[in-house]
């Protein structure tokens, strides 16, 4: 058995050196894994979604972009009210509009630790690669560093709840290209309060720009009443403790959720 021979030992340098088989094994893990997968409607995005949206009223969408994620959560409950936030000017004006049928509020800022302004780094008009931090090293991909800067508002989850007299939060969804955990901590209140129920947050190659371990989310919330689980496109996988070697910068969904709501 291949399985026997094998074992746990590495295999040598000189073993089968195929550049088609590195490939077709590459895209056979990420599958397996779960990873590198942008498309919301097979990674697990829509899946999360279905599964909790009709226990939900309220949602945020913390980096919507032009809307895409927006409109497919109005598309399954278009009862629900939707907070959308997102910085950039352009891809503001995109998602302003759009048809968003239902009770949508639209932000024109991002959420962070604290109330500050801060450089937005654009690769281009409505990417959803624009990002807070300086991304480089991208050339292998086909993308070169970011062309402009825009500087834009942020204000902190706490605050906003606060002044829109917001007591209880549903759905908690982040994509903000390596500044999740800034967006969390932000939200510090409300976490230990635990007026929110469930969280989709995106983990990946922006991490290394933001200096941000997925080990530093999970040591955040060592203080709160949250499970982790990761997102799959048709399973949620609980995972009870960080295990380093989840810290691989490749491109996937992670859940938090409240204990006793699962």
């Amino acid at each position: 058995m291949l399985r026997e021979k094998l074992g746990k030992k590495a295999l040598p340098y000189s073993f089968l050196r195929s550049s088609l088989l590195y490939r077709i094994c590459k895209r056979y893990v990420d599958a397996y894994d779960n990873n590198n997968n942008g498309n919301i409607h097979s990674n697990g995005e829509l899946y999360f979604l279905r599964k909790y949206i009709n226990r939900s009223r309220l949602i945020f969408d913390v980096g919507a972009n032009v809307g895409e994620w927006a409109e497919m959560a109005l598309a399954l409950n278009s009862a629900i009210d939707l907070h959308c936030f997102e910085p950039s000017s352009t891809s503001f004006s995109t998602l302003s509009k759009k048809s968003l049928a239902g009770n949508v509020t639209l932000n024109n800022f991002g959420l962070s630790s604290e109330v500050e302004d801060k450089s937005l780094f654009i690769f281009d008009d409505n990417s959803p690669l624009n990002s807070l931090w300086k991304r480089s090293g991208l050339k292998s991909y086909g993308l070169s560093t970011p062309c402009r800067e825009e500087k834009v508002k942020l204000e902190t989850l706490d605050n906003y709840c606060v002044a829109h007299k917001i007591e209880q939060i549903d759905v908690l969804k982040i994509d903000v290209e390596g500044h999740e955990l800034e967006v969390l901590k932000g939200a510090k209140n409300l976490l230990s309060l635990e007026k929110i129920n469930f969280i989709q947050f995106e983990y990946g190659g922006t991490y290394i720009d933001s200096k941000t371990f997925l080990k530093d989310v999970f040591e955040y919330f060592n203080e709160f009443n949250y499970s982790f689980y990761k997102i799959y496109p048709n399973k949620l996988f609980l995972i009870n403790s960080y295990d380093v070697r989840f810290e691989n910068f490749q491109y996937q969904n992670w859940a938090i959720i409240r204990k006793g709501i699962e």
